[in-house]
């Protein structure tokens, strides 16, 4: 099996279940259509979506790169669609928010001398990039700088809402990198570029903030005490935001994996927007369970994964076999150490094989019809 072959068809070859860059601009396209929709219910007196169209594509392609505006919009569609008394006022006042944030991005009378300057002038993180540069900027998160509208607080926000009770034995907050770890980042997306462009596509497109996360009570404790938390961690629900613990950014080859791992989550975040992933009649809690027997069940983590997890989980591991399989043919290895890459490697298939096998058989009636070719697509990549 030649796997560098592999890694380039699983990441740019121009299928639109694989591709990041086509991923991304449809995913780019259903957000600004989804802003149509929403101006249509609730009728503004404020409308942005003719406003974006005043933006650069870079420009708006930023701007629907970015965690908090993302969200907003998944929150507008959410109380549009629910029945509950003053829901659509609460849809009024987000709609508000966000048209206030895309007015100023648009507004060439600021005094910005261009486009990424007027961004930053607003609140969006642009000071503290990873990789490539705008509109394709990854930044590391750091804390607010002003009590007026930023994107690291409304990530912040996000985080403290939907994630800092499940990440960890006990309640985990956000924290600044240092530069070492900063350098971690980079170096792993450079490797990445090295192995493979397309892999490294697969980061800097579909993730737009790295975020280190720790015991909220990190300020008193020492960073060589231990911490019961996830290794990387990300959520639906904060979109194109990853998260990345100290244990992980401590040494290379586990940074290297947990980005790209967790970018990957983000990449099929994006094919959910976009495609039939999951059946039209989809019900969580009907769709069956997957037990992940290589890992231990605890309070706060629970080995029990339910199917949007198992499919996620899916998805990661076969792109990790083809990975570790490219390093080691091609002798990348030596930089994350052979052994490491041979047993990742392996276990990387075995678990894929697992969820695979659980899938089609409990599963495929869950699936919807662009789900079931990405199943059969990256099934075939593992006994090719």
């Amino acid at each position: 099996m030649e796997f560098l072959p592999l890694l380039q068809s699983i990441g740019g070859s121009d299928n639109p279940l694989l591709d990041s860059r086509l991923i991304v601009a449809r995913a780019l396209r259903r957000y600004q259509n989804a802003i149509q929709w929403i101006e249509s219910e609730l009728k503004p007196d404020t409308r942005i979506a003719d406003t974006l169209q005043g933006l650069s594509d870079e420009g708006r392609m930023f701007l629907f790169r970015s965690g908090p505006l993302r969200s907003y919009v998944d929150r507008i569609c959410s109380l549009l669609y629910s029945t509950v008394e003053n829901d659509r006022q609460l849809a009024n006042e987000w709609h508000g928010r966000l048209a206030s944030i895309v007015i100023k991005a648009s507004d060439e009378s600021s005094g910005a001398k261009d486009e990424t300057n007027r961004l930053s002038q607003i609140g969006f993180d642009i000071s503290n990039p990873l990789s490539d540069p705008y509109p394709v900027v990854v930044s590391s998160w750091d804390p607010p700088v002003s009590n007026s509208w930023s994107e690291s607080a409304e990530l912040d926000a996000l985080f403290n809402e939907y994630m800092a009770l499940g990440v960890g034995v006990e309640r985990c907050a956000l924290r600044s990198m240092n530069s070492a770890q900063k350098q971690m980042i980079e170096k792993s997306i450079a490797f990445l570029f090295q192995l493979e462009p397309t892999a490294a596509y697969d980061v800097v497109l579909n993730v737009r903030h790295f975020c280190l996360f720790d015991y909220s009570r990190w300020p008193s404790m020492s960073d060589s005490d231990y911490r019961e938390v996830g290794q990387s961690v990300s959520s639906h629900l904060v979109p194109n935001a990853c998260f990345i613990s100290g244990y992980s950014l401590a040494a290379f080859n586990r940074c290297a994996e947990s980005i790209y791992h967790e970018a990957l989550h983000k990449k099929l975040s994006n094919l959910f927007v976009t495609d039939s992933i999951v059946s039209d009649d989809f019900d969580t809690s009907v769709a069956p369970s997957f037990l992940s027997y290589w890992n231990k069940n605890t309070e706060w983590n629970s080995n029990l994964w339910g199917f949007d997890r198992a499919l996620y989980a899916f998805h990661v591991y076969a792109h990790l076999f083809v990975f570790y399989g490219a390093a080691i043919e091609t002798g990348q290895d030596e930089i994350l150490g052979k052994q490491w890459s041979l047993n990742r490697h392996h276990v990387s298939r075995e678990r894929a094989d697992a969820i695979g096998s659980w899938l089609r058989q409990e599963g495929w009636d869950h699936l919807g019809e662009s789900g079931r070719e990405l199943v059969n697509v990256l099934s075939s990549t593992l006994h090719n």
